[in-house]
């Protein structure tokens, strides 16, 4: 039960944290009366909606990770998904002076909204994470002709060759607090969508590159 309640944990604080720094930002916006208030305010109110939930999508998680609910695909648009994450860890990256680049082709994808727009948030949550002195975070799409690969490479602190070994097992983490479930659950998902998932150091220097393998949606479903 203490794992148990470590991981949770873990798993909450990646929307928490977005939620509270755009609440930080809005409240500076107010009381310095700067200009297009009102704007950083509906945009926070829809971080926030997004974000609630995200958070029950985390609940449903832990119980698919345990053999509950299986995927239900469907034709997914990727690169506005793409745009959706990095758009809810837009007010992170400014705080952790982290710049970042989505580059590629759009894609329809074949797979379960929920499923694949939580791998995402946690691979990217993941990615600021391991910048905290700043940095830059390349999120990019190629079409392959078995499907589509989606790279997300960071120029953080990178990969021990043991965590390599180990990232994707349950309970297993490099940080002081969590315990890494969130890349198992990724894998299991991906696997249930006919995808897959693996992390390597980034050949560009310093950092971790993510690369997801997604299938394409069949073409009666366009």
């Amino acid at each position: 039960w203490r794992e148990m309640a470590r991981q949770i944990a873990h798993e909450i604080k990646n929307p928490l944290t977005p939620i509270q720094l755009s609440l930080d930002l809005l409240e500076r916006a107010r009381r310095e009366r700067a200009p297009g208030s009102e704007e950083i305010l509906e945009r926070t109110m829809g971080l926030m909606r997004r974000q609630v939930e995200h958070l029950r999508q985390i609940a449903n998680d832990f119980y698919e990770f345990t053999g509950g609910r299986k995927a239900v695909a469907r034709a997914l648009p990727l690169g506005a998904l793409l745009d959706e994450v990095l758009h809810l860890h837009d007010a992170w990256a400014v705080e952790r002076k982290v710049e970042m680049h989505k580059d590629g082709p759009d894609a329809r994808v074949w797979g379960d909204l929920g499923k694949l727009r939580r791998v995402l948030v946690n691979l990217v949550s993941n990615a600021l994470q391991a910048m905290p002195e700043g940095g830059q975070l390349f999120v990019a799409t190629r079409l392959l002709a078995e499907g589509v690969e989606v790279t997300i490479r960071d120029t953080g602190v990178g990969l021990t060759p043991e965590a390599q070994a180990h990232l994707f097992e349950p309970y297993f983490t490099t940080k002081s607090e969590g315990t890494g479930l969130g890349l198992a659950i990724a894998k299991r998902a991906l696997e249930e969508m006919g995808g897959e998932i693996e992390l390597v150091p980034a050949e560009e220097g310093r950092g971790t590159l993510a690369r997801l393998r997604l299938a394409l949606a069949p073409a009666e479903s366009a």
